[in-house]
């Protein structure tokens, strides 16, 4: 049975998309690009009434099994996502209450799609991974999907005031150091937060933070057959992979999208992460943040499908996220 026969979608097929080139950070001048912030720029195809089966992204890490197998979906988990906002008025949303703030605009709600298809990764029921975690949405960027770098600042020294959290997922990213940004998520850190970003799609190897920041989880995308996305970039920041390619979630007036992007692939490590996190508080009854930050990365740096050079390298990390291992090793 695949996953998506277990959530009962009906299913049916599509014309292959024509993918398009969504933002250019490259076609800024040097001067606009300082203190911006953009969304990792990701390549969707038109919008459609329901996912396309399969969804092997969350196929491929047995996400259905480990459902069944260890009876998490997220309960417990507290995540945070810094985007454009989200449409919480979708289907996919409603078994859930997503509280929504605000840092730039007038408002929560995503106008951009890019939010609201990160938080539909981790906790929309039917695309998501964790559809039983409590989310929070801060919205940091506009409609054209970009924003000022202290909008993410403020909205992470919210996060840190927030004991509860446990994770946050970071899909944009700037080329420009920023050092208050990068003391805030080292506090963060420092608290027990597990902080993943993506890792940026202009196949380079030049610092995106705040993926290149330390002591970040730093994701980058694999296709189909498992193999490095084009647009990844690289580099020893580097942490792991996951599907990027192709992939469909939550989108913006009741619709889904198909879309590629490191952005795709930080909340689905950051949705198997959160299943760890849950499992850990859940049946472990673990409650320091701390040593479930520790436990959950430890255990999804040991069970990464080792791709590319042996060991951690600068393309793959440590290698593919494995769901199934990677519970595993968080039971015994």
């Amino acid at each position: 049975m695949s996953l998506v026969d277990w959530i009962e979608f009906k299913i049916f097929q599509v014309s292959p998309p024509e993918f398009r080139f969504l933002y250019q950070i490259s076609r800024l001048s040097s001067s606009s690009l300082i203190n911006m912030l953009v969304v990792t720029p990701d390549w969707v195809g038109a919008p459609v009434a329901s996912p396309v089966e399969p969804l092997y992204d969350l196929d491929s890490m047995g996400i259905l099994s480990l459902w069944l197998e260890y009876g998490v979906r997220g309960q417990q988990a507290n995540v945070s996502v810094l985007d454009t906002g989200v449409d919480d008025t979708h289907a996919s949303f409603a078994h859930t209450n997503i509280l929504k703030k605000y840092f730039i605009s007038k408002n929560a709600v995503d106008q951009n799609g890019h939010g609201t298809w990160v938080c539909g990764k981790i906790v929309g029921r039917g695309v998501g991974i964790a559809p039983e975690c409590s989310l929070t949405s801060y919205k940091v960027l506009d409609a054209n999907g970009s924003g000022e770098t202290k909008a993410s600042i403020k909205a992470l020294k919210a996060v840190l005031a927030d004991k509860h959290v446990n994770i946050i997922n970071l899909s944009f990213g700037s080329p420009i150091f920023s050092e208050e940004q990068n003391q805030i998520i080292q506090q963060l850190v420092a608290a027990g937060v597990i902080v993943v970003a993506a890792s940026g799609n202009y196949a380079s190897n030049t610092p995106f933070y705040p993926g290149s920041y330390p002591n970040v989880l730093t994701v980058s995308a694999t296709d189909k057959n498992n193999v490095l996305a084009d647009f990844s970039d690289y580099g020893e920041q580097i942490d792991i992979v996951a599907p990027g390619v192709g992939c469909y979630s939550t989108f913006l007036n009741g619709q889904f999208h198909e879309m590629s992007g490191t952005s795709m692939a930080t909340p689905i490590v950051t949705g198997l992460l959160t299943l760890g996190i849950s499992y850990l508080k859940r049946v472990k009854r673990i409650s320091d943040r701390k040593e479930i930050a520790v436990k959950a990365l430890s255990a999804l740096e040991k069970t990464a499908t080792d791709l590319g050079s042996k060991g951690k390298d600068s393309y793959y990390g440590f290698g593919l996220v494995n769901g199934l291992d990677y519970m595993r090793i968080l039971s015994t």
